[in-house]
């Protein structure tokens, strides 16, 4: 399995340490996508870069290689849901539950190949230890996948689904944009008729209103922020890939049953209806620091209920000004509606009689 050899670097060790060395900051950017290839970022690339440069250079070394997948917040320790950074799908997930992010292209139905933090460092733990006892028994470096795809799938649209669920009506932000909601788009016209309707108007008219009372105007610079790490992070959620798990069975098969419990890395105890709204309410008490207090939920869940409501009106208004639009300037659609006003009047007649009969 391709999946359990050495990445290959897109360039050698030795050629992209002479780059950094003699070329200035602009022309490293300007080669950047020459040398990502079809790598989505300069993390992965670097990594992989990396492990070459240790399979080349440390084969003496005592030596393993940890690969997580995307590394969310943690399942038990030090906490349910901590974390203290917007690094991998925590950014994305408050920007949806602000209403911000409401489109990203992907595919739903791909694994969300979400691993805790603390599982990662149980496993790197690990790792060390057996590294260090087993080095003269192992001809290579081993590689370990600390993943959760192969053995506890779990789908971005059943992810998203628990996520509206959560941030709509269980534990909402304090103070929101709009309601939360959020789809994915298979293809880039889809993903540009959305952005313009469900980003960029809204975005346009609070700057424009913000500007017009005297407020600053900051949606359409948080948008730019957002695209851009939806962006990255497309990457994943329109991919999923199978990955071997025989080393970290091997690793785990080496624990005694106290090492197990205290360094657990084993996916198969996640429960993801149990971890992620730990992991979303997470993001609100440990990245955003909001007000906790049983009084300040219920109040966002109110507020959430009040622009679900105008929201609500608000689509309904817009119908009937469009409906209005069209019947007015259309013969067809005039006479279509008296023939469907005719005809309901005649069932309700039918009725009538029915009933006095």
């Amino acid at each position: 399995d391709g999946m359990s050899k050495l990445t290959e670097a897109v360039v050698s060790t030795q050629s992209t340490g002479d780059l950094i060395e003699w070329m200035d900051e602009e022309s490293l950017e300007a080669m950047t996508s020459s040398l990502l290839k079809d790598r989505p970022n300069t993390y992965c690339l670097t990594k992989a870069i990396t492990e070459a440069y240790l399979f080349e250079h440390a084969q003496d070394l005592p030596l393993g290689i940890f690969r997580p997948s995307i590394i969310g917040a943690a399942w038990q320790e030090p906490a349910p849901g901590w974390i203290d950074n917007l690094n991998g799908p925590s950014g994305l997930f408050i920007a949806v539950g602000k209403g911000v992010l409401r489109i990203l292209e992907g595919d739903r139905n791909k694994v969300a190949d979400i691993i805790p933090i603390d599982y990662c460092v149980n496993m790197l733990i690990t790792i060390g230890w057996y590294t260090s006892i087993a080095t003269k028994q192992i001809e290579k470096p081993l590689i370990y996948h600390c993943t959760s795809g192969s053995k506890k799938p779990y789908t971005w649209l059943q992810l998203g689904t628990i996520m509206l669920d959560h941030y709509s009506s269980t534990n909402p932000f304090n103070e929101v944009f709009r309601t939360p909601s959020v789809n994915f788009a298979t293809n880039q016209s889809e993903l540009t008729f959305w952005k313009v309707v469900s980003h960029w108007i809204p975005a346009y008219l609070t700057d424009g209103m913000s500007k017009l009372t005297g407020n600053r105007a900051r949606m359409l610079r948080i948008y730019d922020k957002v695209h851009k790490a939806s962006l990255t992070f497309t990457f994943f959620t329109k991919r999923e890939w199978t990955w071997t798990s025989g080393n970290c069975d091997m690793l785990m098969s080496k624990m005694s049953n106290k090492e197990k419990k205290l360094f657990n890395f084993d996916v198969n105890q996640i429960v993801w209806e149990d971890y992620y709204p730990n992991y979303f309410t997470g993001t609100k008490q440990y990245i955003l620091k909001e007000d906790m207090s049983t009084s300040k939920v219920n109040e966002a869940i109110q507020q959430q209920a009040k622009l679900r409501r105008m929201c609500n009106l608000a689509m309904f208004i817009g119908g009937l000004l469009a409906f209005r639009c069209v019947y007015n300037r259309s013969p067809v659609v005039r006479n279509l509606c008296f023939k469907l006003l005719g005809i309901v009047l005649k069932l309700l007649r039918q009725v009538r009689l029915t009933i006095v009969s």
